[in-house]
């Protein structure tokens, strides 16, 4: 994580393990962490890392890709 209103979350690295509308549940060092996601930017490593104003996933997982960009 690259910005966050919460100081210890900012350079958490870590796999997500499960979403809701408002937080990532990220699995850091074997243990599961609950975040934000307002207020917070992550970086997700793929092919190319993508990077993602929380703001911008807080809605429920299965309505996002009902949302225009």
């Amino acid at each position: 994580m690259i910005e966050a209103t919460d100081p210890s979350h900012l350079g958490l690295e870590g796999r997500v393990v499960d979403e809701t509308r408002n937080t990532l549940l990220l699995e850091v060092s074997g243990r599961e962490l609950v975040i934000p996601k307002r207020g917070s930017v992550f970086v997700f490593r793929m092919e190319e890392d993508v990077r993602i104003a929380g703001d911008r996933l807080r809605h429920r997982p299965e309505d996002r890709v009902k949302r225009a960009w």
